[in-house]
């Protein structure tokens, strides 16, 4: 992987990069939007009461009270469970996009190389990220006081799962950007440490 330049693109690389962008999350979008279509076209729904689909959500659930909070919202069927059991399985590889779009490939890292807050701004986003995706893992649920639109949008349909669903990629992505981001600036900090300690150097 090259290794990150400081400064102005040109206005021809500027272009290149805007194609680039487009293309990495038309890709991504296609990508979401083919497991959508797997999961709610081509996956019988009775498979969620499968012993090994029951299984691989319990397994899941041990480390995701979210997929438990579910029944308690009206209108929840148990092939969500499943679904979203299968989402967080690979949602971590939104994290690894986010990375490599941290790195300055789909986003130009020179904007976050020069920008004016210091780590501990960029620090505090990852902080904002992960409490975000915790939160979307935990999903506590008030029995008792009615639904929220919050909860109904879990289980309200193919586009209210898909938002969700979209929701705990993105916050993977923003993770792993924000983590790709701060490796780039450290890297580029070293270089800037080691050219001002060469001998000769003012």
């Amino acid at each position: 992987m090259a290794r990150p330049r400081v400064g102005p693109y040109s206005a021809k690389e500027e272009q290149a990069l805007a194609k680039l962008r487009r293309r990495f999350w038309l890709t991504t979008g296609a990508l979401y939007a083919a497991f959508l279509g797997v999961m709610f076209g081509l996956v019988p729904r009775e498979f969620a009461a499968e012993p090994l689909a029951v299984s691989f959500a319990n397994l899941m659930a041990r480390g995701l009270p979210m997929l438990d909070q579910l029944p308690k919202i009206p209108g929840y069927d148990p092939f969500l469970r499943f679904h979203y059991a299968v989402l967080w399985l690979i949602s971590p590889v939104a994290g690894l996009a986010g990375w490599w779009a941290g790195l300055g490939y789909p986003v130009e890292h020179d904007r976050y190389a020069r920008i004016k807050s210091p780590n501990r701004r960029l620090a505090w986003g990852l902080l904002f990220w992960c409490a975000g995706l915790l939160l979307m893992a935990v999903w506590p649920v008030v029995e008792g006081g009615g639904p929220s639109w919050r909860d109904q949008t879990l289980v309200s349909s193919v586009f209210g799962v898909g938002f969700s669903g979209a929701c705990i990629l993105g916050f993977w992505f923003f993770i792993g950007t924000t983590l790709g981001v701060l490796w780039v600036r450290t890297r580029i900090d070293r270089n800037i440490l080691q050219n001002l300690q060469k001998p000769g150097h003012e």
